[in-house]
């Protein structure tokens, strides 16, 4: 039987893995709290070339009560070769989500940038 050519296969080996949480927390020293009747909150990463991760978008789905307090977090992992553990390397990641200030206190759609540094140890 001749040996088919058809399909070209590529393999990559990742040597350096992370997985990483993010965690959003209303700060309680404004009373701020999550506009859960509005749309959800939105995560967004984008690795930098020879990097991956494995999921660019995530969105975290709002809770039935109008308002709420809770942490709110992502988590994601990041390959990158090697190489990438001699020095730092930020991730470019932005979120957006509905938050609100004080009790009757004024919302807002919010896009907040979440740069992520990894460091060498």
């Amino acid at each position: 039987m001749k040996e088919s050519h058809l399909i070209h296969v590529d393999s990559k080996l990742w040597l350096f893995f992370l997985r990483l949480q993010v965690v959003f927390r209303p700060n309680p020293a404004d009373k701020a709290h999550w506009n859960n009747e509005a749309g959800n909150l939105v995560f967004w990463v984008t690795p930098p070339a020879g990097w991956d991760v494995s999921q660019n978008l995530t969105t975290f789905p709002n809770p039935s009560q109008a308002v709420s307090t809770e942490p709110r977090d992502v988590e994601f992992e990041v390959r990158g070769p090697e190489r990438s553990r001699a020095q730092a390397i930020t991730l470019p990641a932005y979120a957006l989500y509905y938050v609100c200030e004080d009790v009757n206190g004024v919302c807002q759609y919010r896009r907040q940038e979440v740069p992520i540094t990894i460091a060498p140890h």
